[in-house]
């Protein structure tokens, strides 16, 4: 219930290298430098019509006022806007003023400290060597669990949540582009089965026919992964821009158009690692063309006919649509790409 121009606001003091250093909030002049001085957020300075230089007046919910020389301007927060509050920033000798009643009495209890770490290698080991050389409890440490979750650093069970759901979507995002870029290929072998044919009967080995697919997957990848991190990135940025003007309150601090290197690194490892895994299929598939049936213009292996298509409760494509998928286990994909294109003529 403090109050700047009857709206509330969020008092925080500290030092200089809170504001510059650890959450490079600052936009525009420079820290407070004496108790009088105050810096406050963008919000404030657009609604309020604000400038350096000017008076700003704050009221206690007992009605006591403080008067501060505006500074400079820092960034508005996602808690700002979430709680549509201004954002007031002190000195500590200027926000101890405040609370001098119970703040003078034990300072170190009204006092927290925010460690930056340069070295990034194992930041919860250099936590637990924290607390153990300070004598500091679980209750006295809190992390950024936000930051160090998405460095993959966090200890939170929360985080242990988030990164067991990453990796079981990692995966089936990798069995769903192995499985349709494995499909695509095996049919690409089969309309080239005379080519691979060829390939044997002037001498190529079977892993050389192998390296020959592997390489020709890897020409496709020069095209692919470009294009796919593109159209991700461009995707990211709509979707951003959406959110920004859709809920400007929550998403007002989401970056326009931001790129995360890592993630682009992930993606290209992503598509690189599916592509070779769908690749191993079709590649023996092709090592193990005949040369014989190439030449002849037989193009797939004859499997001998066990057992009849039942047409007792389908009709005959439709039958043979579904004999055919159970038929070939090693092309489960595509037969049964077949059986729905059976389905959907017969319908």
């Amino acid at each position: 219930e403090y109050t700047l121009h009857g709206k509330n606001v969020s008092i925080c003091g500290g030092n200089e290298s809170i504001v510059t250093e650890i959450f490079n909030v600052l936009d525009e002049g420079t820290f407070p430098k004496t108790e009088n001085e105050a810096m406050i957020s963008i919000n404030a300075k657009d609604t309020l019509k604000l400038k350096i230089g000017e008076q700003i007046v704050i009221t206690t919910p007992n009605g006591t006022e403080f008067s501060y020389i505006i500074s400079g301007f820092m960034k508005n927060s996602a808690n700002l806007m979430r709680e549509d509050v201004y954002g007031v920033f002190l000195t500590t000798d200027g926000f101890r003023t405040i609370y001098s009643n119970e703040t003078d009495v034990n300072p170190s209890e009204y006092t927290m400290f925010f460690v930056l770490f340069d070295n990034k290698g194992n930041i919860p080991k250099e936590i637990a060597e924290i607390k153990e050389q300070y004598g500091l409890s679980d209750k006295q440490v809190t992390e950024n669990i936000t930051l160090l979750g998405l460095m993959g650093q966090s200890d939170d069970s929360f985080m242990a949540q988030v990164y067991t759901v990453a990796i079981i979507l990692f995966f089936l995002v990798l069995m769903a582009g192995v499985l349709m870029i494995a499909s695509s290929m095996n049919t690409n072998v089969a309309q080239r089965t005379e080519f691979f044919g060829m390939v044997r009967c002037i001498g190529a080995t079977p892993k050389q026919v192998m390296q020959l697919v592997r390489k020709e997957v890897m020409n496709w990848c020069r095209f692919a992964i470009p294009l796919g991190v593109i159209g991700g990135m461009v995707l990211v940025w709509v979707l951003c821009f959406i959110l920004r003007q859709l809920s400007p309150q929550y998403f007002g601090g989401m970056p326009a158009f931001s790129i995360s290197y890592p993630s682009i690194i992930a993606g290209i490892v992503v598509g690189l690692l599916t592509v070779l895994l769908a690749a191993r299929s079709p590649a023996k598939k092709a090592s193990k063309v005949s040369p014989l049936a190439a030449v002849s213009g037989n193009a797939n292996d004859l499997q001998p006919v066990k057992k009849a298509a039942n047409t007792k409760f389908f009709k005959i494509d439709t039958s043979l649509g579904i004999h055919h998928a159970k038929a070939s286990k090693k092309n489960f994909n595509i037969n049964y790409i077949c059986l729905f294109d059976y389905l959907f003529i017969s319908s």
